[in-house]
């Protein structure tokens, strides 16, 4: 049995298809190509593949992984020309390699943000910044029974740099993946809390990259 860590994108519409869903695809396409995927035991056996760090629906990534177990000894480039069509358009397979290192290692998330404005507002990008470097970062989190509460997320939620191209702002951040888990959605609801005029009319997310605690990129 080989354990084998993939790294894939996923771009476009297939960002509307939820985690689940996502399992399930990838399930198909390792039948589809001919891949034998060990399966857990018991009454309902599943493929035994994870995808750490869901994302939410209508995020896209570059950055995402796949570890799963597979029966057999299959070169990792010829699993990469296995798998290449027979994922549907949005996905794409970018690496195959041994898996090396533990998920509970990624402690942050590089993340991209597409800001679309009426008018973007003057010194936008220092004034952003200057939000996430207050004492607190307060922001509004519903809880698993329905109730929100709020949370404070400095040194959880770092600046990265905030660039203007064609009439497009683009705001890039460090969040922490785990222990806590800041969702990038708490990254509006703090401009929303201490400068509405900076909150966008529009805005989209992309993952980049994935970083240990040291800022290592993860594998």
């Amino acid at each position: 049995m080989e354990k084998k860590r993939l790294r894939f994108q996923k771009t476009g519409n297939i960002a509307f298809v939820s985690h689940l869903d996502l399992m399930h695809t990838f399930s198909r396409a390792f039948s589809r190509a001919g891949i034998a995927l060990k399966y857990s035991e018991g009454f309902n056996p599943r493929p035994v593949m994870s995808s750490p760090l869901p994302l939410s629906v209508g995020q896209e990534s570059l950055c995402e992984i796949l570890d799963i177990s597979i029966k057999e000894d299959i070169p990792d480039d010829r699993i990469l020309e296995m798998l290449k069509n027979a994922l549907p358009e949005g996905i794409v397979i970018t690496e195959c390699y041994d898996q090396l290192l533990k998920t509970s290692l990624i402690k942050w998330i590089g993340v991209k943000f597409r800001f679309i404005y009426t008018e973007v507002p003057e010194n936008c990008g220092e004034k952003i910044k200057a939000v996430f470097e207050r004492e607190n970062v307060i922001v509004r989190k519903r809880t698993k029974s329905g109730a929100f509460t709020d949370t404070d997320i400095k040194g959880n939620a770092l600046f990265g740099s905030f660039d203007i191209r064609d009439e497009e702002c683009f705001l890039n951040m460090y969040l922490s993946a785990q222990e806590p888990t800041v969702n990038p959605v708490f990254v509006i609801s703090a401009l929303e809390n201490y400068d509405p005029d900076l909150v966008p009319d529009f805005y989209s997310v992309t993952r980049t990259e994935l970083y240990d605690r040291e800022f290592n990129v993860f594998r």
